[in-house]
């Protein structure tokens, strides 16, 4: 009988009585924040005192008012995480408490998938007696926290906006032991533990995220601010389907329309604060959100006239899309007022939504689209719809249409933290009075003290130095209602305009409850900038301790690199923070629009953590989650646990390869094992996917790199079969290694065949040149990419004379041809590099491609690099740019594995035109370091291996070995060593001339 691959080898069990418990009342279906407690008492200490813990969505517990930890772990639902703290230093005899403030979201993100909500723990007090949750805990629907509030994005949760006047305030107070629970309502059972969707349970398998405080290094810049009049955010979701909770994409034409009434005829200005996805009219016409001059911003101003009267504003929000949201503000010299209806003032609905309407079928990349047919009144057609938005205006028959409704309140947000502060605009009359402004940058007892103005709100522009991510902490001393904003972004541009992360909401609010009060965000937030606005504060507030608790995976920066040029060293040590701050429970794309495993970005990743620190035990839960998107998908998933169910090949691919070099970097043969069953059942997916060419083919995504391939999602792509083949010779590798041969042969003969059926059917003799696909209607592309070359070149594909043509592309490819469009792409092109043996080039490329945007200003490395655009990039931190990390180690100072767990390492160290570079590699048998420096033709290297390591010494071919520490029969060009401390002395020719590249 076969091992049930998806399921842990060794499952946690909670005790019989465990149940899962929820809110007994006043719980809603979305944005939930609920409070538990539990008392009890101990006569003594115990020696030993788990809480093994877990909730449906995310936790936050608190022992006797101290805060312990946060999870759970990001899981699929049928195996969920649990955690556990020892947390007998925090008893006391008699009364202890237990507090836990569970988040439940009530939809998918791109880190969750949406199921039932509750709490689930059990404490076990040294064998004396267990606690567990059943219904004798207190329960409470936490009301500070504010609904209906935007979401932060498609991939991530809702804006936590927290009013600490709304009982039971902040977790401080109701965590104690001496609060008072006795009118809070008991916790309902909902389901025993192991019940659907939670079947099975396993232990976190990684440490717990760091916690470091951080504070800002500097303060930019102070102003007296003034918002918009008016801000309006939207959230038609559930008006285009009610029942979909997943975050799959889904395709409507829905307008949004509000009329407006005015005093008297005058101009007014618009702004749209996410950048244009959403189009605008306003009495017919269009809006133009072209006036950059107004706000240091992305996003323009539009400049509109009202009429006297009523007028109609409405929205067409994109066709198709993971959600559907529209946000506006605008600035009135008069004040008006809104109404779904034109007829009178007071009513209480503001908005229309007016649709859904008939969609014409998308091509698509997602597996599952959610069209509207199904749900649509007779007369919402398209034809209808287009009527509507050319006319920007509703007639007496659309009113009547039972499609034209009001919006719902719970969709409507009058309070959007990022709109608000994206609409900021500084108030040049007056200055802000501010004591002790640098208290703000200091871990003391000092307070920055802020008088209020008449003019308009205080801000403050804070400067982390660089990016960061983590939970904003602070401590205030300010009115009843006072209110703190922040809003973050990673990027000032050199002619100081804000990169504001346009598409999410990197904000927050705190509402004063009066007096001194310490509050920390539930949410994390990745940003190296921060807006501080105080607003609604009639008497002085003070303010201190403002930071950031830093929350990644605990590094142990065992490794290191750095060499004579300066900017390569900066270089590797950017890369290494940027995949810090895109590591946490997974490594993620991104620490602010998303924080999401995209399998592709986090292979690259993991080959960056594996060398710069060496544990590797997030590299492992990456790899497993990803294989158990098997359950669901043919081939494994492109972002994982996920509720958008998402195929793409080539991040499936590099998910096989990143398998391999998982164990070729930590000889962990157990993990591989395990590994190699998921990589069996992803063979089946692309056996089954292979066409009658012989060559890949699945609709699916098919991206490689931002730029303008052609890779449709139903077409036969080139780059697709190519990685492939790639993948299934490392996986065949890995087979072997395990002495799984049936297996490796196999995929071996299934990659021979891809290899074939590649040259044969994707190579065009007219251009001798790959071209990117055979489109869906069985034409060839005529595009040709650099991308298609670099994969079939480093996948082996390409050999002979195609191999060489391929190398040319290379090094410089056609201007007719697509260029590289990402650092990830430049991943590959450096492997490319390595391949050819030019590291002359590997050195030239990282210094001039990456040192750029060193030189723009970058901390961590960007998701794009656009040199000659307005915007550099979207994303200011992507990890999956951090390829110098692993080439500038492995291949300029040289330490490679040359066996599973680095048990054989070869050094094999390149010079090009540095004078020395010293670093080390940490290994599961210690650390590893290198050391080489050369003073004209003279070479000295210095090798420290940990004992009974085969050490392979490789030096380039204009290398003449003069002596070594240790003895040899003969000093070649390799030589080995058993490992501890080696040096020699060499002497370097001229290198022999290469061909321009």
């Amino acid at each position: 009988m076969k091992r049930n691959i998806f399921a842990p080898p060794k499952p946690f069990h909670f005790s019989r009585g465990a149940h899962w418990i929820w809110l007994s009342k006043n719980a809603r279906p979305s944005n939930q924040f609920a409070c538990f407690r539990k008392t009890f008492h101990i006569d003594s200490i115990p020696r030993l005192a788990k809480l093994h813990i877990t909730a449906d969505a995310r936790y936050e517990v608190y022992i006797n008012g101290q805060l312990l930890g946060h999870g759970p772990v990001r899981a699929w639902p049928r195996i969920w995480s649990v955690d556990e703290y020892d947390i007998a230093p925090l008893l006391r005899p008699g009364k202890n408490v237990i507090a836990v403030i569970v988040l439940h979201w009530g939809i998918s993100t791109f880190q969750y998938i949406d199921s039932e909500p509750g709490l689930l723990a059990e404490l076990d007090l040294a064998g004396h007696r267990k606690i567990v949750t059943d219904g004798s805990w207190k329960s409470l629907a936490h009301a500070g926290y504010a609904h209906p509030t935007p979401r932060i994005s498609c991939q991530q949760g809702w804006e936590e906006q927290f009013d600490a006047r709304i009982s039971p305030g902040p977790s401080e107070e109701w965590a104690q032991v001496a609060f008072d629970d006795s009118a809070w309502p008991k916790a309902i059972i909902s389901r025993p533990a192991g019940a659907p969707p939670h079947e099975i349970f396993e232990r976190r398998d990684i440490p717990f995220l760091t916690h470091d405080p951080v504070s800002p290094v500097r303060i930019l810049d102070t102003h007296v601010v003034r918002t918009a009049h008016y801000t309006w955010s939207l959230n038609p979701h559930d008006v285009l389907n009610v029942d979909d909770r997943t975050a799959n994409q889904f395709a409507a034409h829905l307008l949004l329309v509000t009329h407006i009434h005015s005093p008297s005829a005058q101009k007014i200005e618009l702004h749209d604060p996410h950048g244009g996805a959403t189009q605008w009219k306003l009495n017919g016409a269009p809006c133009k959100f072209a006036d950059h001059s107004l706000q240091s911003t992305d996003g323009g101003v539009a400049h509109m006239r009202l009429k006297k009267g009523w007028n109609t504003l409405m929205a067409k929000p994109p066709e198709g899309g993971h959600q559907f949201w529209a946000v506006i503000n605008l600035w009135t010299p008069k004040p008006i007022q809104f109404c779904a209806l034109p007829a009178a003032t007071k009513q209480s609905r503001h908005w229309l939504s007016v649709g859904p309407f008939a969609a014409a079928p998308r091509a698509t990349s997602c597996d599952r689209i959610f069209a509207m047919a199904d749900k649509l009144y007779p007369n919402a057609t398209a034809e209808r719809f287009a009527q509507i938005w050319e006319r920007g205006v509703l007639t007496p028959e659309d009113f009547l249409e039972n499609f034209c409704k009001p919006l719902p309140p719970e969709m409507i947000c009058t309070t959007d933290i990022f709109a608000l502060g994206a609409s900021e605009r500084i108030v040049t009359t007056e200055s802000p009075k501010i004591d002790s402004p640098s208290a703000l940058l200091n871990e003391n007892e000092d307070w920055t003290t802020i008088y209020p103005s008449q003019a308009g709100d205080v801000r403050f522009l804070l400067d982390f130095g660089r990016e960061v991510i983590g939970f904003h902490e602070f401590e205030i001393d300010a009115p009843a209602g006072a209110i703190i904003d922040f809003h973050n972004f990673e990027f000032i541009q050199r002619d100081g305009r804000k990169n504001l992360a346009e598409g999410m909401n990197n904000s927050f609010r705190h509402i004063s409850s009066g007096g001194m009060q310490h509050y920390r965000s539930i949410v994390r937030r990745g940003f190296r900038y921060s807006w501080m606005s105080l607003r609604n504060f009639r008497s002085p507030a003070r303010i201190r301790l403002v930071r950031i608790r830093m929350s990644t995976y605990p590094f142990t920066n065992a490794g290191d690199f750095a060499c004579s040029d300066d900017r390569l060293t900066e270089i590797w040590k950017a890369g290494v923070h940027s995949v810090r701050c895109c590591a946490e429970d997974t490594y993620t794309d991104c620490p602010s629009y998303e924080q999401t495993l995209w399998v592709g970005d986090a292979r690259n990743e993991a080959l960056v953590d594996l060398i710069a620190n060496g544990d590797s035990r997030l590299s492992k839960r990456c790899l497993t989650l990803t294989g158990r998107s098997l359950q669901r998908s043919p081939i494994t998933e492109s972002q994982v646990p996920s509720g958008w169910q998402n195929i793409l090949p080539a991040w499936t691919f590099l998910w096989m390869r990143w398998c391999q070099e998982h164990y070729l970097h930590t000889g962990d043969q157990e993990a591989a094992r395990e590994l190699l069953e998921y990589l069996d059942r992803n063979f089946q997916g692309i056996r089954a996917a292979i066409n009658h060419l012989g060559l890949f083919q699945m609709h699916a995504w098919n991206l490689f790199d931002w730029a303008p391939m052609d890779t449709p999602s139903t077409g036969i792509v080139t780059h697709v079969s190519c990685q492939a083949v790639q993948a299934l010779n490392q996986s065949a590798e890995l087979a072997e290694v395990l002495n799984q041969n049936s297996r490796a042969k196999e995929w071996r003969a299934c990659a021979d065949l891809l290899t074939a059926a590649i040259n044969v059917h994707l190579w065009s003799k007219k251009d001798q040149a790959y071209i990117d696909c055979i489109r869906p209607d069985g034409s060839r592309s005529p595009v040709f990419s650099q991308q298609t070359h670099t994969a079939a070149y480093i996948s082996g594909v390409a050999t002979g004379k195609r191999a060489e043509r391929c190398r040319q592309i290379i090094q410089k490819a056609p201007k007719s041809f697509v260029q590289a469009g990402s650092p990830f792409f430049m991943f590959f092109l450096l492997e490319a590099f390595v391949q050819q043996r030019d590291f002359d080039g590997l050195i030239h490329t990282i210094r001039n491609y990456w040192g750029k945007q060193i030189e723009a200003g970058a901390t961590t490395f960007w998701e794009m690099y656009h040199e000659n655009e307005p915007r550099l990039t979207r994303s200011h931190c992507h990890g999956w740019s951090a390829a110098p990390v692993v080439f500038l180690t492995q291949h300029v100072l040289g330490i490679q594995p040359a066996a599973p767990g680095y048990k054989k390492v070869r050094i094999a160290p390149n010079f090009g035109d540095l004078q020395w570079a010293h670093g080390r590699v940490p290994t599961p048998h210690g650390v590893i370091s290198c050391s080489w420096k050369r003073n004209g033709n003279e070479l000295e290297i210095d090798i420290d291996t940990p004992r009974n390591i085969a050490a392979e010494i490789c030096l380039p071919q204009n290398v003449t070995i003069k002596e070594a520490t240790h003895a040899h029969a003969e000093l070649r060009k390799t030589i080995r060593t058993r490992g501890g401390q080696f040096r020699l002395t060499a002497s370097i020719s001229p290198p022999s001339p290469r061909k321009s590249r």
